[in-house]
């Protein structure tokens, strides 16, 4: 499969820009020092990863004239050539050059067609000729180094620009709240003007912190070759919507996740060939990830025609382990039984919990993707194959919410969990098996009320004229949630709260332009901690 080199192009013009950032000054320090083993091999060490980087991408040109620079210091590593003044300036001159072809390839996409003029005198230096001083001495030597037009920036430094919008976003609300009792119109002019400024302002920064999914996904084909050596099985990798992007930090978090689903369905879901011939099937085993966007998230779906997940025996390991009663086992879908492999309890019980050995480390798997507001579930069918399905977030620094009221407190729905606001009459509320539900759009959705399930607060419906619902989209399965009062939409710069890191149904925090601090719910966990209680009861 050839590289896409329009891809990986930036990403390899702004690591070249570091590594010889790194070589102009080991070589400062080369001369103030002298012959220095370890700096002379350090500097040939960088040059040769641009030569091979180069050439990976397929700049021959550029990979050849890194070459020449790499075949002075690998003189110098060996002792064959003394480190010199004019021997420092030949490669400053060089270095100058390269970062002349980077610029050059950088904006016209195409690498030059010759080397400078300057390789002839590394070539030189590197083959033990003389009189290579006096010509470079003919060259203008005198000129100001290329400076280059990207700048690597520290992630912390874009997220202290993330806190600092928040503040101005904070501070603007406050300027509205205010100006509702001056009632000036053009305070109300400029303050609209001003939060369109913060508002570009902030997605330049959020578009900045994105990186596409390849940067996890093209790691992966050697980790599948190299497992599936190790177990002895055959397996082949199909991958797509690797150029959809992410929040930097959101890819962090979901790369494990990833991995370890990876892992298990190489090790524990795709038969070994023999097995898999006896079954009828290909000897081959096939893994595909797909990623797509999905209503504002995004959909990261692994899949494996292996052995499957059998259900009966993950009802029996519930039942043995207490986590749900056999009268809710009886109610529950074979889709909800499969996701009982993600509780904490199923996970680190003994051996008897290894379900196709998809119950290890899956409980961390889920608290890995909650702590960024995200969710997995799973789907599988005996002897035809399991299916992950991971829902992330785009970004986690700033979400647009919807905020509520609820016992006086505010809370806040990310918005993109939210389907539709309705009103219902405590009429159109049905009560079956102990639970709440009502009809929308033809189908009877679970009505979980948010008093309820934060601090055990049972609603009165039959008390309202009508109740609010916020329907939620939670993997493709809706949910409502009833609250006292529906506020408004607002963006939020989402605070970690690390004092509150055990109540999993919290996500994080945000500061309204009140200076009222508002919560911000996963709504996953929401959900999950209302079907626990209902199952062990």
């Amino acid at each position: 499969m050839p590289l896409d080199r329009e891809k990986y192009l930036e990403l390899f013009l702004s690591e070249v820009d570091e590594q010889l950032t790194q070589l102009n000054n080991l070589l400062v320090s080369l001369e103030g020092i002298g012959a220095d083993e370890k700096t002379i091999a350090e500097i040939f060490r960088i040059t040769h990863t641009i030569k091979g980087n180069a050439a990976a991408m397929g700049y021959d040109v550029v990979s050849e004239f890194a070459h020449r620079i790499e075949d002075v210091f690998d003189l110098l590593r060996s002792r064959k050539l003394d480190f010199s003044q004019d021997v420092a300036n030949a490669v400053f001159f060089a270095l100058d050059e390269l970062q002349k072809m980077l610029m050059e390839l950088r904006k016209n996409k195409v690498e030059p067609e010759e080397l400078p003029e300057i390789e002839k005198i590394l070539k030189k230096i590197a083959m033990g000729e003389g009189g290579w001083e006096s010509e470079l001495g003919k060259m203008r030597m005198e000129r100001e180094a290329p400076i280059s037009d990207v700048a690597r920036v520290p992630m912390r430094k874009l997220d202290s620009l993330i806190n600092l919008i928040g503040e101005m976003l904070i501070n603007i609300s406050k300027l509205e709240m205010m100006n509702v009792r001056i009632g000036s119109r053009n305070l109300k002019d400029t303050i609209s003007h001003l939060r369109r400024i913060v508002s570009d302002f902030q997605y330049i920064i959020m578009d900045i912190r994105l990186v596409p999914l390849a940067s996890i996904f093209d790691q992966l084909p050697r980790m599948v070759r190299d497992i599936a050596q190790q177990e002895k099985k055959e397996v082949e990798l199909s991958i797509s919507g690797e150029d959809i992007q992410l929040d930097s930090r959101v890819v962090e978090k979901i790369k494990t996740p990833i991995i370890q689903i990876l892992r298990n369905a190489i090790s524990h879901g795709i038969e070994n060939p023999a097995k898999r011939r006896k079954l009828g099937k290909e000897p081959k085993g096939l893994i595909k990830i797909s990623a797509v966007r999905e209503m504002g998230m995004v959909k990261i779906a692994i899949s494996d025609d292996g052995a499957g997940i059998d259900v009966s025996k993950i009802k029996k390991t519930a039942l043995a382990l207490k986590i749900a009663t056999e009268e809710r086992l009886s109610q529950m879908s074979d889709e909800e039984i499969l996701n009982l492999i993600f509780e904490p309890g199923f996970t680190t019980a003994s051996g008897t919990t290894k379900i196709s050995g998809r119950g290890v480390g899956m409980d961390a798997v889920r608290s890995e993707l909650t702590s960024i507001g995200g969710t997995i579930v799973v789907k599988s069918k005996v002897g035809v194959g399991t299916t992950f399905e991971i829902f992330a977030p785009i970004s986690i620094a700033i979400i647009k919410s919807l905020l509520c009221e609820v016992g006086g407190n505010v809370y806040a729905f990310p918005i993109t969990t939210v389907e539709a606001i309705r009103k219902f009459l405590p009429s159109e509320i049905r009560r079956m098996n102990g639970e709440n539900f009502f009809r929308f759009e033809g189908e009877l959705v679970p009505l979980l009320d948010v008093g309820n399930v934060l601090y055990d607060k049972n609603p009165d419906y039959h008390s309202k004229d009508d109740v609010n619902v916020i329907i939620t989209n939670v993997a493709n399965r809706l949910f409502g949630f009833s609250v006292d009062e529906l506020l408004r939409e607002e963006d939020l710069v989402v605070k970690p709260l690390d004092v509150l890191s055990d109540v999993k149904t919290v996500s994080g925090a945000s500061l309204l332009g009140s200076g009222d601090v508002v919560l911000i719910l996963d709504i996953s966990e929401m959900v999950r901690k209302a079907s626990l209680e209902r199952m062990v009861i």
